[in-house]
């Protein structure tokens, strides 16, 4: 699922660093053909026939995934 609001690799790694702290490695390069800009979920059908409506921000939905993938370590 999303909220419908598109974001680049760059803001996904950013808000990812911001929300856990960690400082990750990467490298860009140049586009390569195929390529795309923004990738985004379109939230309509959800909306829709679930009744169903996008309640955490990138940031939070990021740091709720990294304590789960953490707490996955532990066992």
């Amino acid at each position: 699922m999303g909220s419908g609001t598109g974001a680049s690799v760059l803001e996904l790694i950013r808000v990812f660093e911001k929300a856990t702290r960690v400082k990750l490695k990467f490298v860009i390069g140049p586009r390569r053909s195929g390529d795309v800009e923004k990738v985004y979920a379109n939230p309509s059908k959800a909306n829709h026939q679930l009744d169903w409506r996008t309640e955490l921000s990138m940031e939070d939905a990021l740091t709720h995934a990294w304590a789960w993938q953490q707490n996955l370590k532990k066992k």
